[in-house]
């Protein structure tokens, strides 16, 4: 009988007797620490905040304080977090915000934990693109070809499975080029995107000489983008139900295009764009009800049993194309759709945008202290606009004679709104966005200038918002003498600063659509 001896653990080791009264020496783990970020992803609009879940693990004996702390933060974002710090393992709350005028584009923060001379990090991507969406594919639409047929079946997806029956034929060895029993079905991929086959499906009798297919499609390439496992050639993904010699098959069962216990397949790849998926006939027997390409969500899951499965996956809605980060909007006089009432009209001007600007000219006509809801005079055009989006309005105008009398106009728009969403600066209002030429009592106006709805030398007005969609913006007089010659509205480029010169500007932007 051998009594028994404790481990001794001292100075990071461990010292363990063996039977023959020798000593072994185990090294332990040094005292270290990871951090993890849940998720690693999120999606935060200007105005808005987000948080994210920071988890500490400790390693060994590490039990010290981590400070918590992140970067890349652009301009108008915020980072907190609460608790700043952890002792050797807990999580912290961090808190991303983005101010009403931070940019919507994507950006990437690294969140760092310290611990004297140890430092860990893990990125954090915010308002980066969307994952590809999950692909789900049923029997039920597929277009058989042969001997593969459409069949009732109470267990399978929508009650019904596409099969080929078992008919004693010998397996194929080689995938066909052009098969005579097939079936297709079609989807849309992502570029560059690495996706999982999966296909559950049953085996006649339960027999393993009944459980294999081969997959081919229209745009298949390998991670470097070369072709692959296409149809119409004699190479293809092969899918095997049973998942190892002996393992044996029962019912519906999950499997990828890899074989053996525990072994996941090659992932596979795409063209961007539609896709056709062609399964064809290795051993005949075979019926499918659901074929899945996954991108994220079983990537390196199966989404079911190996045997006797009841996963009915719900078909996959796709989502609504995610709108553009908005950009500038710039606006030329010949865009104008409407000009109403006798005195606003167009000038020829070799130094306008388009050689042309929209002129009401001097009448004497004494400055308008409130704007009008139905005024006689004015010229419309039109823009579309994002929700929840700081723009700045820029004019570029001119004053007849360069008098600081002609340099002025009130801008009202459709659906206009506060950063709450209030209603404010409404066409057929009582209230408008006053643009003022000279840039400060005493100033002056001299030839083009930019002016925004700002006024005091430096000083930039309120940001502007707009429900979303298409919005028409109407400009009518204050003081009569003023021509106009670009028009912009911007959530980016020119949101802090102007486009051009307050005089003798030059400057002429590219019309947007």
């Amino acid at each position: 009988m051998i009594k028994f001896v404790p481990p001794l653990v001292a100075n990071g080791k461990v010292y363990m007797p063996t039977h023959d009264n020798a000593v072994a020496v185990y090294g332990l783990l040094p005292p270290d620490f990871s951090v993890s970020a849940t998720p690693v992803k999120v999606q935060i609009a200007p105005g808005s905040s987000s948080v994210v879940s920071v988890g500490v693990r400790a390693q060994g004996t590490f039990s010290a304080p981590v400070a918590l702390s992140a970067s890349g933060a652009p301009a108008g974002v915020t980072v907190t977090f609460s608790p700043s710090s952890v002792n050797g393992a807990g999580v912290a709350t961090m808190t991303v915000s983005l101010a009403p005028t931070a940019s919507a584009s994507t950006f990437a923060l690294t969140i760092t934990g310290t611990s004297g001379a140890l430092v860990h990090a893990v990125p954090l991507t915010v308002n980066g693109p969307p994952d590809s969406a999950e692909i789900v594919l049923y029997g039920k639409d597929a277009a058989p070809s042969g001997n593969w047929r459409l069949a009732a079946d109470t267990t399978a997806a929508f009650g019904m499975k596409v099969e080929e029956p078992d008919a004693g034929a010998a397996k194929v060895g080689t995938p066909q080029a052009n098969p005579l029993n097939y079936f297709e079905l079609s989807f849309t991929a992502d570029a560059r995107v690495p996706y999982h086959l999966w296909i559950r499906a049953k085996a006649q009798n339960n027999s393993y000489n009944n459980d294999s297919v081969y997959v081919q499609f229209s745009g298949s390439v390998t991670d470097t983008g070369v072709a692959v496992n296409r149809i119409g050639t004699p190479t293809a993904a092969t899918v095997i139900l049973e998942d190892c010699t002996n393992c044996g098959v029962a019912g519906w069962g999950w499997q990828d295009n890899g074989y053996g216990a525990g072994v996941l397949g090659p992932d596979i790849y795409f063209t961007g764009g539609p896709q056709t998926i062609r399964i064809q006939q290795r051993e005949d027997g075979i019926s499918i009800d659901q074929i899945v390409l996954s991108p994220v969500t079983y990537l390196k899951t199966s989404p079911g049993l190996l045997k006797n499965d009841t996963t009915i996956l719900v078909p996959v809605v796709p989502k609504p194309p995610v709108d553009p980060s908005p950009t500038t909007i710039v606006r030329h006089a010949s865009q104008i759709a409407t000009v109403h009432g006798s005195r606003w009209h167009f000038v020829a001007d070799d130094t306008a945008a388009d050689h042309q600007r929209i002129e009401l000219p001097d009448a004497g006509v004494p400055k308008i202290v409130t704007p009008l809801a139905n005024p006689d005079d004015y010229v419309e055009l039109t823009f579309t606009a994002a929700a929840n989006t700081p723009y700045r309005l820029w004019l570029r105008g001119r004053a007849q004679a360069d008098s600081y009398n002609n340099d002025s106009v009130y801008v009202q728009f459709s659906g206009s709104v506060t950063a709450t969403g209030a209603p404010i600066n409404r066409i057929q209002s009582t209230e408008a966005v006053p643009v003022v030429l000279e840039d400060c009592t005493g100033c002056g106006v001299s030839g083009w200038g930019w002016q925004d709805n700002g006024y005091g030398a430096g000083v930039l007005g309120p940001v502007l918002y707009f429900t979303a969609g298409q919005q028409t913006i109407r400009i009518q007089g204050r003081e009569d003498g003023m021509s106009i010659d670009q028009i912009v509205l911007s959530p980016d480029t020119y949101l802090t600063t102007s486009p051009g010169a307050t005089k003798h500007d030059t400057t002429i932007l590219t019309a947007t659509p």
